[in-house]
């Protein structure tokens, strides 16, 4: 059997969640609803692995975001209506392809950057160009995601 492993280029980040999950819970980007919404869900439903589709009540969430967990119940924990308002919002402000997981105690977030995280557009002159603005950009997004998201505030105890 041969592993596919797509190319990513972006931010990875890694950030405690303060929460003890006994599953797991994926947030991915949803490429099918903005272009044949009634068939989506259809399609996202016939995930073979032993996560199952997670349908949420969100239609802003719902519209950007597929969501899939071994635990309906925890995913629904996980995701209450604050945190996809924020999720949604960093999407907005990053502007770009987001995936999020949950497990254990840990929150993983991939946001894609088409020149890499930290990296700067080959063709931009440093001078002339907005390139150091835009790692200026990076770094602050970067650094902000703990709070943007509400990560910081601890609500369950451990």
């Amino acid at each position: 059997m041969t592993l596919v492993i797509p190319d990513f280029t972006g931010m990875f980040a890694m950030v405690d969640f303060n929460k003890r999950l006994n599953g797991t819970t994926l947030i991915l980007p949803d490429k099918f609803e903005k272009r044949i919404s009634y068939l989506a869900k259809t399609l996202q439903s016939l995930n073979l692995r032993k996560e199952r589709l997670v349908n949420l009540e969100d239609p802003t969430f719902e519209k950007e975001f597929v969501v899939y967990g071994t635990d309906q119940v925890e995913a629904r924990y996980i995701l209450s209506p604050s945190l996809m308002n924020r999720i949604c919002a960093l999407q907005r402000k990053v502007g770009s392809s987001m995936m999020l997981s949950f497990k254990n105690d840990k929150m993983y977030m991939a946001i894609e950057h088409p020149y890499g995280f930290f990296s700067l557009n080959e063709s931009k002159n440093l001078i002339t160009s907005d390139a150091l603005e835009l790692f200026y950009e990076d770094i602050t997004n970067a650094i902000g995601i703990v709070e943007d998201l509400n990560l910081n505030t601890k609500i369950w105890k451990r």
